[in-house]
């Protein structure tokens, strides 16, 4: 097969071009399907209804002839026209179609750039907050601070940068919504991101949506977030990627705890063994030894005296068993391991994001990693220290 070479920027504008044809033809057709039910001229042909009609002339199906109808009565100038109205010569009739149970706010959300599985995704939430009416439940969907932290739960690190470093909305942008669009749902809350002119929706159960600048965006993060709630969620983040690999990490340190108590006692079995065998073979010099040590054992005050002097420097070593210094260290290398494994990770499925020109995860990984790296360089310092 000959290989198709491409001008992809000339065939997503032929594309959308065409879009925008059918887009007006739909309405052009509901238009006209309008005035012949309107007008009942259906019945000049012997027909009963507009449905009969449609059918048996055109092969439309019922369904078909009300979505016709139904675009054209919303979206044509003047709303009973053969002209799409302007602003919705960019959606294509797919996206209109999807958006005609939307209400006029609600409509408001949908930008021409939102494939037609995130406006499936907003009528979804639209049609939940409806199933809720009258059920008094809308209290969860106004606390910003857990919708926002619920965002950035697994990427804190891009919030510290975005906390520390972003200072324009258009780059805050860049940086959550590289695609264009992006719909974000917690709870009864829904988050719905458009590019830089548009800006970002919020809708809660209950209410209409509420419209923000990114520039209102990013003062909302500043506002709402301190550095140590951003610390703490980048540490919480940590721990709980630790915990999900504890049962692989904690393999290798206790089996090798493990190895080290076999050794250490058999260690101890063999000094004991040599020490009987040298009692064996000069039993004499054994008990001439132990008279003597008899004769020249101290009185029980010495003995006490004796007990105490030895007695700190076996308890120094039992205390610096408790202290945990080893468990310490191997925790820091479970965290390194974890952390190390985590890089490795990331890189790979970086390499298949590259291949997808994926590029918003590929951000999303390169921080991950980056991230990863600075807790492995902390953590090492601290051990060498």
């Amino acid at each position: 097969m000959e290989q198709i070479t491409l001008d992809l920027g000339q065939v997503k504008e032929e594309i959308k071009e065409e879009l925008k044809k059918a887009a007006n033809s739909f309405v052009f057709i509901g238009y006209r399907l309008r005035q012949i039910l309107d007008s009942g001229a259906y019945r000049q042909d012997g027909y009963d209804d507009i449905y009969d009609f449609a059918k048996q002339e055109f092969g439309m199906g019922q369904s078909a002839v009300s979505r016709f109808m139904a675009i054209n009565e919303k979206y044509s100038v003047g709303n009973y026209g053969p002209t799409l109205l302007p602003e919705y010569e960019a959606y294509g009739s797919s996206k209109l179609s999807e958006m005609l149970t939307l209400s006029g706010e609600d409509t408001k959300m949908i930008s021409s750039d939102m494939p037609v599985s995130q406006i499936r995704e907003v009528k979804s939430f639209v049609r939940q907050d409806g199933s809720m009416e009258g059920q008094q439940s809308f209290g969860a969907g106004s606390d910003r601070k857990s919708l926002f932290e619920e965002l950035f739960k697994d990427i804190p690190e891009k919030l510290k940068y975005i906390w520390e470093n972003v200072t324009e909305g258009k780059e805050l942008c860049e940086i959550l919504n590289p695609s264009g669009s992006r719909v974000f749902k917690y709870r009864t809350t829904m988050l719905v991101m458009h590019g830089p002119q548009q800006g970002v929706n919020i809708r809660d159960f209950g209410k209409t949506p509420e419209t923000f600048s990114w520039e209102d965006v990013l003062l909302i993060l500043k506002t709402l977030f301190s550095e140590a709630d951003i610390n703490k969620m980048i540490s919480d983040h940590a721990t709980s990627h630790i915990s999900q690999d504890r049962e692989g990490t904690l393999t290798e340190p206790e089996s090798k705890k493990e190895g080290q108590q076999e050794e250490k006692e058999e260690e101890i079995s063999k000094n004991r063994h040599e020490k009987e065998e040298k009692g064996q073979q000069d039993a004499g010099e054994a008990l001439e030894e132990s008279k003597q040590e008899a004769a020249e054992a101290p009185e029980p005050e010495e003995k006490e005296a004796a007990v105490e002097k030895i007695a700190p420097e076996d308890t120094e070593i039992v205390q610096e068993e408790k202290k945990g210094t080893n468990w310490e260290r191997r925790k820091q290398e479970e965290a390194i391991q974890s952390h190390k494994r985590s890089v490795v990770s990331n890189m790979d499925d970086m390499q298949r994001a590259l291949e997808r020109e994926d590029w918003e995860r590929v951000q999303n990984l390169a921080e991950s990693i980056r991230w990863a790296a600075r807790e492995i360089r902390d953590l090492k310092g601290d051990f060498e220290g």
